[in-house]
């Protein structure tokens, strides 16, 4: 019981992923979007699981979905490690690689208007 309690009031609020992450990996400019996206699919995929899990266990059995759920936490093990960049040692403009972002923007408006873009 009191294992239950720690385990939901652990995960309740808001966390490293919520807030953590947001602010080292998103430019300045585009944190207040990144925390609101790191919470709300949070709890979509929290609304999407609990919708489908009697679903999910009257098709593949209760051994079955372990096994599923087991798959998608070493995702979440994985893509992070795999997708997301060191920021240690870096300003946040160049963890954000906010230079990357103008230049494609300036490439996408230079294909739109049929001009060559510009080397910056």
């Amino acid at each position: 019981m009191i294992y239950g309690l720690t385990f939901l009031f652990g995960n309740i609020g808001p966390n490293t992923a919520t807030f953590g992450l947001p602010t080292g990996l998103f430019p300045p400019h585009g944190r207040t979007p990144g925390h609101g996206i790191a919470p709300g699919a949070r709890k979509i995929g929290a609304a999407l699981s609990t919708l489908l899990f009697p679903t999910l266990i009257l098709l593949w059995k209760a051994s079955g979905l372990m096994l599923f759920l087991a798959g998608v936490a070493a995702a979440g093990l994985v893509v992070p490690i795999r997708c997301l960049t060191e920021t240690r040692q870096r300003t946040r403009e160049e963890a954000s690689r906010e230079w990357e972002a103008q230049r494609l923007v300036s490439i996408f408006r230079a294909s739109l208007s049929g001009a060559s873009p510009r080397n910056e």
